[in-house]
């Protein structure tokens, strides 16, 4: 591992557990073993350190969306192997204790900025199989940009109700491997819901 990717997973590590405003170039330097001018003639600041973190991770991202409908046929099951895709991303940070609900609320500015870029790009790959299950006559005619930003949104919202609001049966006590379980079962509910919604009732098309 070079030493630029040495300090992205650092980096990583210090936005994902204490967010983008708690996160300073002193302790990314002093993790990384360098001296905060060797950071500095990698990364010119902060923001940058992060677009160049979030760009790394967004690039897995898509490769594992890509990887999740390989070879799936229905617009449906598309839909579906995406938001599972979301639920073992958490996964994968929880276990290697990289995630916190600092991170999930750090509003800053900067944060914000790049979140929209990458949420685009999302309901970009929602909305082509959106589209895609029209023109198959799986799904009736819907608005699709509207269709594609609820259903990246309601995921979304499910991930800060239960993985930070902590709101649902029982919270007290529970571990964030259960709450994953837990947002799993009321993805799956949802997206049940949101594809009965979409499906053509005519069955003879």
């Amino acid at each position: 591992m070079n030493r630029k990717q040495t300090i992205l997973l650092t980096a990583r590590k210090h936005f994902s557990r204490y967010g983008y405003s708690k996160t300073t170039m002193d302790e990314v330097a002093r993790d990384c073993e360098i001296t905060k001018p060797t950071l500095y003639n990698h990364f010119a600041g902060k923001a940058e350190l992060f677009r160049a973190v979030i760009d790394s991770e967004q690039e897995e991202c898509y490769s594992m969306i890509e990887q999740a409908v390989a070879g799936v046929q229905s617009a449906s099951d598309k839909l579906r192997a995406y938001a599972d895709m979301q639920i073992e991303t958490i996964k994968k940070f929880i276990n290697i204790g990289e995630l916190s609900s600092q991170a999930f609320l750090d509003f800053h500015p900067e944060v914000l900025k790049v979140y929209n870029i990458y949420r685009k790009k999302e309901e970009n790959f929602i909305r082509r199989w959106i589209e895609d299950g029209i023109k198959s006559n799986e799904f009736a005619p819907i608005d699709i940009d509207s269709a594609a930003r609820l259903y990246y949104l309601q995921l979304a919202a499910l991930k800060f109700d239960i993985l930070v609001f902590n709101n649902f049966n029982n919270a007290a006590n529970t571990s964030e491997e259960d709450k994953t379980d837990i947002l799993k079962e009321e993805t799956d509910r949802f997206v049940n819901l949101f594809l009965h919604g979409l499906l053509r009732r005519d069955t003879s098309l």
